[in-house]
């Protein structure tokens, strides 16, 4: 499904660039009598904004620091700059072509181009690098996996439990039920899962995540909310407890913290059930 998702993303937000591009080439090749190279060029200009917002916030979603991505979109937006200019220059100047086949063909080529520089490079996915790195520091400690797509890449009834660390808040919220459902499926009947989060009644947390720049468009849910998550994708025994309520300054009262897991005010919580 995210695939899926991505897919129609990229159709909407390019087709939208690409309607603007022909909009504003046309407008200024045809009615305004501009030479084709600098009109096509100054319509690619105009339409990268808005491209770049648009898929990072919903084709890629990505969370990765903007800067990094802005030089790398930079790079692609000259390259596409560059055929939006040489492919106007090519069909009208040397061929003889009408302009308003050579717009066609930038909008052609351009979005086929675009894609794959944005799904490989612009907001390239870091997690194989990330257990590459994990791997040479930690041999034979464990085993990384790749996933990709919808699906946890294991049988059915495979693990004894589950276990995710702040990872939720960073996946979309439609797809939490699907992910608990997915972890529900590779986990064995009577196995345990548990996940911790950063618990958004806790000022401080919110504090954190706000001026993190890992979290970045993180969405923080609620402990009563996501046990109903867990229940709705088949969980049972599902329980809930708050950890973390003193600063490293009061580290001497947290001793006192496992009778405070009642509390809904610690930095954050875990989630426990059974399949």
């Amino acid at each position: 499904m995210t695939g899926t998702r991505r897919l129609i993303w990229f159709g909407v937000i390019g087709g939208a660039s690409t309607l603007l591009y022909a909009g504003l080439a046309w407008l200024l090749t045809v009615p305004l009598g501009w030479w084709p190279p600098l009109a096509s060029a100054m319509a690619f200009t105009a339409c990268a904004v808005g491209s770049f917002t648009g898929h990072r916030l919903l084709t890629f979603r990505s969370k990765a620091p903007m800067g990094s991505e802005i030089r790398r979109f930079s790079v692609t937006s000259a390259l596409g700059y560059g055929l939006a200019t040489l492919v106007p220059w090519l069909l009208t100047g040397l061929l003889h072509l009408d302009p308003r086949i050579a717009i066609v063909a930038v909008c052609i080529l351009c979005p086929a181009v675009n894609f794959v520089f944005l799904s490989f490079f612009v907001f390239r996915n870091p997690v194989p690098v990330s257990l590459d790195i994990a791997e040479a520091r930690f041999p034979g400690a464990a085993q990384g996996v790749c996933m990709t797509g919808s699906r946890i890449p294991a049988d059915d009834n495979h693990f004894d439990a589950a276990f995710s660390a702040c990872v939720f808040h960073h996946i979309p919220h439609d797809e939490h039920v699907a992910w608990l459902g997915e972890l529900r499926r590779v986990v064995k009947p009577g196995g345990k899962l548990m996940i911790f989060e950063h618990n958004p009644l806790n000022p401080l947390t919110l504090r954190a995540v706000n001026t993190c720049p890992f979290d970045i468009n993180a969405r923080l849910i609620r402990a009563g909310q996501f046990a109903r998550l867990y229940r709705a994708a088949g969980w049972r025994k599902v329980a809930i407890k708050y950890h973390v309520f003193f600063p490293r300054a009061l580290a001497f009262l947290r001793g006192l913290e496992p009778g405070l897991s009642w509390l809904p005010l610690g930095a954050q919580y875990s989630v426990t059930a059974e399949k």
